[in-house]
């Protein structure tokens, strides 16, 4: 009887565990263009929040907060895009702070245009 409760008991555990690690990407990071000093926000979110903390990587290094660029909940933000600093590839982590299981998206480029100065003055001397 006591083996019986015991193997119950497991058998549960193993199934909420396996519960809370069922999530997916719902939003996701997408292939991006923009000029360089434009603001740009890379989206990532995962179908079940609860217990779940995201990062980002630019070229497999994880990202830290900075006055430029930083994490708003789940999502990345770049105030001002610096075209040598933010061009890469982008993936977003989502892990499960109570199992430690994670996911990454799918990678995103940013591609980071320069600036085409569309104003100009012609002047023709004689």
């Amino acid at each position: 009887m006591f083996a019986v409760f015991v193997s119950i008991c497991f058998i549960s555990i193993i199934e909420c565990s396996t519960a809370q690690d069922s999530f997916y990407f719902s939003k996701y990071p997408n292939n991006t263009v923009v000029a360089n000093g434009a603001p740009v926000v890379l989206e990532c979110q995962v179908s079940h929040q609860e217990n779940i903390i995201y990062y980002w990587n630019l070229n497999d290094t994880r990202l830290n907060n900075t006055t430029r660029r930083r994490q708003v909940g789940s999502n990345l933000h770049i105030t001002r895009t610096d075209r040598l600093l933010d061009s890469g590839e982008y993936s977003c982590i989502a892990e499960n702070v109570t199992s430690g299981y994670s996911l990454t998206s799918k990678t995103a480029l940013l591609d980071i245009t320069c600036k085409s100065n569309s104003s100009f003055i012609v002047v023709y001397t004689h």
